[in-house]
C-alpha cells in the first residue's frame, strides 16, 4: 500500500520475522525493534541480511503477539521477540483489534508514540 510501507536494507537477518515490529539502526537499515522501542512499522517482507525487506508504516498492521493479549481496545508496546505486548510503562506501537495469546497474528492499528 503506497504511503504505508517503507522498503529498505535488512540490517540483520530478518528472515522468519514477518509481523513483528521494526526499527532503523545507525545506518539506517530495518533490523527487529528492541523491547519497549518505538518502532517505525511492521514486517510485511521479510529478508537475510543486506536483502531488501518492505514495512508497513501505518493502518492496520497484522502483528504476533509476544504476551497474551486478553482484551481488543488493550495498548500494545514492542515485546522481547519483536512482537505485542499489553503496554506497562513504555511507549505505545498500537491499539490491539483483537485478543490473542502468544504467537498468534492479530490486527493492530499502529500508533506509535514518540517516546519510548
Amino acid at each position: 500500500v503506497e504511503g504505508l510501507t517503507y522498503s529498505g536494507i535488512a540490517g540483520e537477518n530478518l528472515t522468519g520475522k514477518l509481523n513483528r515490529f521494526v526499527s532503523l539502526n545507525s545506518s539506517l537499515e530495518i533490523v527487529l525493534a528492541a523491547e519497549n522501542a518505538v518502532p517505525i512499522g511492521t514486517l510485511f517482507e521479510e529478508g537475510p541480511l543486506g536483502a531488501a525487506v518492505s514495512v508497513q508504516c501505518g493502518g492496520i498492521a497484522k502483528v504476533i503477539v509476544d504476551t497474551t493479549v486478553s482484551t481488543p481496545g488493550t495498548l500494545v508496546s514492542v515485546g522481547a521477540s519483536g512482537g505485542a505486548k499489553p503496554v506497562g510503562s513504555t511507549g505505545v506501537a498500537g491499539v490491539a483489534l483483537a485478543a490473542g495469546a502468544a504467537n498468534v497474528v492479530i490486527p493492530v492499528l499502529f500508533v506509535p508514540s514518540a517516546k519510548s
